[in-house]
Order: structure tokens, then C-alpha cells, then sequence
């Protein structure tokens, strides 16, 4: 169920294809949706509203997997993530946004509260332009 979640919406979310939005998606009669994959929901609809840029940038970004922190990261810094790599020689994501060849890891906390974003070049990729440096971190209203 989670590759399926996960595939349906990165597509969604770069804009390679015609998907529906996965946090709506229904799982079907008695399925169980894992406490991971509601929290992917969330985040992947978290970085929809937040970050223009990766639609923008889709062509520039390869999707390297989705990881979380659970089993050994204590409580109030419990996350979970989906990571980007920005291509090495990218061909629309502006270069004044130094991002060339960064990983970048898109997260949320476990309480759903947080969406974090570290590296700059990486915040710049996600909001589309080149005025953040630092980390970025939102706080959300909880489960939107």
C-alpha cells in the first residue's frame, strides 16, 4: 500500500502525470492506512501547498525514497521524510539557487505540526526563489 501511496503521489506532487491527490485518496472497504503512510499523506499535501517550486522544477528533481526516524530518534524530534536530488547540471532550476547535485530531505514531524526543510539551496528549490537562506521550518495547524 505504501508504494503504491508514495508512487501515486510524487507524481502528483512533481507534476508527472494526471494523479489524484493521494491524502484524499480512499485506501478501499476495510484497508488500513500504517500511521507512515498517513503521515506521507500529509507531508506530500504539506509540500503541495508550500513548495511551488517542485512542480516547477520537476525535471531538475529525481525522487530518491521516503525514511523516517521512528525506531531511534526520540520523541520531540521524530520525522518523517521524502528526499530529492537536484540533478548536477540542472537545466531549469535557476543556478543562482547554488542547489546543483544537493540531496534534499523534505520533512515532518511525527506530531504533524512541523514541515522542516534544511539546506538552503533546498528551501530555495521548494519555494521558487532565491531570497531564504537557512533552514525553513512551517508550523501547521496539525493534520490539514
Amino acid at each position: 500500500m505504501l508504494a503504491v501511496l508514495l508512487l501515486s503521489a510524487v507524481g502528483h506532487l512533481v507534476g508527472r502525470g494526471d494523479y489524484a491527490p493521494v491524502p484524499n485518496a480512499d485506501p478501499g472497504p476495510g484497508a488500513e492506512i500504517s500511521e507512515v503512510e498517513r503521515l506521507a499523506a500529509l507531508l506530500i499535501a504539506a509540500l503541495d501547498r508550500t513548495c511551488p517550486g517542485l512542480k516547477a522544477y520537476a525535471d531538475d528533481l529525481t525522487f530518491e525514497g521516503v525514511e523516517d526516524n521512528f525506531s531511534f530518534a526520540d520523541g520531540d524530534v521524530q520525522r518523517i521524510g521524502i528526499i530529492y536530488r537536484v540533478a548536477d547540471d540542472p537545466e531549469v532550476i535557476p543556478g543562482r539557487f547554488l542547489a546543483s547535485g544537493h540531496t534534499c530531505y523534505f520533512e515532518l514531524s511525527r506530531d504533524a505540526r512541523r514541515l522542516m526543510i534544511a539546506k538552503s539551496a533546498c528551501v530555495r528549490v521548494c519555494r521558487a526563489s532565491a531570497d531564504y537562506d537557512g533552514n525553513f521550518v512551517k508550523v501547521l495547524s496539525g493534520e490539514e
